[in-house]
């Protein structure tokens, strides 16, 4: 019985936890393009907020560069985009301050900037 208790107490311990500081992406913050952005993977700096909402900047060819906003995901290495029913899918992984995105073969990298 004792250890049910306690087993109980953390658990309800974990779930007080979760909700008083929410479930913080890791891709939360401020990104910027770390060098040349490359037409397959435009994204020349974003922003990710815990509530599941982004803003990014691509820049295009011919000097054209386009804000999106919508929502995110971000799940098993993969990196979800939906601005308005317009979705882009990424590979992509979270390394401290380093975001890698991946797009037909090519590694975008981030720097988080805050």
């Amino acid at each position: 019985m004792k250890i049910e208790t306690k087993l109980r107490s953390t658990v309800m311990s974990l779930g007080i936890l979760a909700a008083v500081t929410g479930c913080a992406s890791p891709l939360t913050g401020t990104w910027t393009s770390d060098g040349a952005v490359e037409f397959a993977c435009p994204i020349e700096n974003a922003s990710f907020c815990d509530d599941g909402t982004f803003t990014a900047m691509a820049a295009f060819e011919e000097g054209v560069s386009r804000t999106r906003s919508g929502r995110f995901e971000y799940r098993s290495g993969k990196l979800k985009l939906d601005a308005g029913g317009a979705i882009r899918e990424y590979d992509a992984k979270v390394d401290g301050d380093q975001l890698r995105v991946i797009f037909d073969g090519h590694v975008h990298t981030m720097i988080r900037v805050k």
